[in-house]
């Protein structure tokens, strides 16, 4: 894979450049045979061994993820050619390591890609499980419900496509419905799913964000698609993407909009908020 094509496909920052490049200059073929074994073999191996790279090459844990992250979307794009995936749909899915490489300076205050809380995710498109799709990614995913819907069966272990909602741009109405359109081909094209059935567990699924927003809010359209079939009581998730991870009391929360205002009343009072799950064709 020609790295310097990769990196300014996706938008990576001139630091994260500067940290792959320095770490390509110098990475010998058996330290990378030893990470692609480590990961292979799980979470905790791929830990173990970053610890001794990182130390090895004089570099932080999260310079060593982002160098070993991207030589090991050598192996996704392989992938990605084997079914025939197109090379823009490789770029879209693979620019979430830009930002999680200008993310990890703005919160650390270093360039690379943080550890243990993200490594599930990314795992997900290391391995060619995930992919952007306009407005949207989309995840193969084993269902953990049994349920009917719109005429259908579903049972627990049938293959479902989680919906996944990235941040940074509006979460428009007719760029999702595009973007479900989108994913029903490419799914039936490239793994042989028909029909495709959707799958979300999000805080933009709880309904009480019906009692704040108006009909024609986003969030609600959005979450209209959806056939609930479980609602979780859940502050942590709130105050992770509502109040961007803050864990302060309740009366210092950022209140910028009424969507925060009514979220920290509620907190306050144990009223329904969290999480909820559904599903839709």
């Amino acid at each position: 894979m020609d790295f310097a094509y990769f990196m300014d496909k996706i938008g990576l920052c001139p630091e994260g450049v500067a940290v792959f490049n320095n770490l390509h200059q110098r990475v010998a073929k058996d330290a990378l045979d030893r990470a692609y074994q480590a990961y292979d073999a799980g979470d905790e191996a791929f830990q173990s061994y970053l610890g001794i790279f990182a130390a090895e090459y004089g570099v932080s844990a999260e310079e060593a993820n982002l160098y070993l992250y991207f030589r090991m979307l050598e192996r996704t794009y392989d992938f990605y050619q084997a079914k025939g995936i197109s090379d823009d749909v490789f770029y879209a899915t693979m620019k979430t390591f830009a930002w999680a490489c200008t993310s990890c300076y703005e919160k650390d205050g270093y360039y690379g890609i943080r550890q243990v809380t993200y490594r599930a995710w990314y795992r997900r498109h290391l391995d060619g499980t995930l992919y952007r799709l306009g407005r949207l990614e989309f995840d193969i995913f084993a269902s953990i419900y049994e349920f009917d819907l719109d005429g259908h069966h579903i049972d627990k272990g049938d293959t479902c496509i989680y919906v996944h909602i990235p941040g940074g741009t509006p979460l428009d109405f007719e760029e999702c419905d595009a973007a479900y359109a989108t994913a029903r081909e490419f799914f039936k094209k490239y793994f042989q799913l028909d029909p495709v059935i959707f799958y979300c567990g999000s805080w933009l699924l709880h309904p009480w964000m019906q009692d704040v927003l108006p009909e024609t809010s986003r969030i609600i359209k959005f979450q209209k698609r959806f056939q609930l079939v479980d609602i979780v009581q859940d502050e942590t998730v709130i105050r992770n993407w509502l109040f961007d991870h803050s864990d302060a009391p309740y009366d210092e929360l950022p209140v910028k909009t009424s969507l925060h205002k009514e979220a920290v009343r509620r907190l306050k009072n144990g009223l329904p908020i969290g999480y909820a799950r559904g599903f839709h064709f």
